[in-house]
């Protein structure tokens, strides 16, 4: 039974994948809220979260206005830092902006359990875990979720996110 339900919502997940050409960036203060809210849906954050922004200083500078303030329910936003090139001590999440590192920031991420974000599509195609972008198709913000991505992260999602997101590999 179990199998019968596993294999039913792969193939629900697999209808609804996206390709990142669809998307095009979304607005810091937009990405900002919406990250302060969706990662609270992983469900081993730490309770102090500490975000590092790589190649994204509007971001970085946005998102720094926000120490202090809940991720979700259970976590704070305790630290934001950023730069151009990968920190020495790893953060509990980290933003991929525009940058040449994206295959190299995700293996970082993967080997040192970090989740991994973004508002470049750009980084959608190099495997961020999670997403905020706007659609091509009609303006409006999307989120959009990397399973793949987010099991080599350790991620452990609440299901209820898959009622936000769609599903990109």
């Amino acid at each position: 039974m179990k199998r019968t339900l596993s294999l039913f919502l792969a193939v629900c997940l697999c209808s609804l994948l996206a390709h990142a050409e669809d998307y095009a960036a979304a607005p810091d203060a937009l990405q900002t809220a919406l990250f302060l809210k969706l990662l609270g849906f992983d469900k081993t954050l730490a309770k102090d979260a500490k975000l590092y922004v790589l190649g994204a200083d509007g971001f970085a500078a946005e998102i720094k206005k926000q120490v202090g303030t809940p991720v979700g329910s259970s976590s704070m936003l305790a630290q934001v830092d950023g730069g151009a090139t990968l920190p020495s001590e790893p953060p509990n999440i980290l933003y991929i902006g525009e940058t040449a590192l994206g295959a190299d920031a995700l293996k970082y991420a993967a080997d040192n359990k970090i989740i991994t974000i973004s508002g470049n599509p750009k980084a959608l195609a190099t495997g961020a875990s999670l997403a905020v972008v706007i659609s091509t198709a009609d303006g409006k913000p999307r989120v959009l979720l990397n399973p793949k991505t987010s099991k080599a992260e350790g991620v452990d999602w609440n299901p209820a996110i898959m009622k936000l997101a769609t599903v990109v590999q």
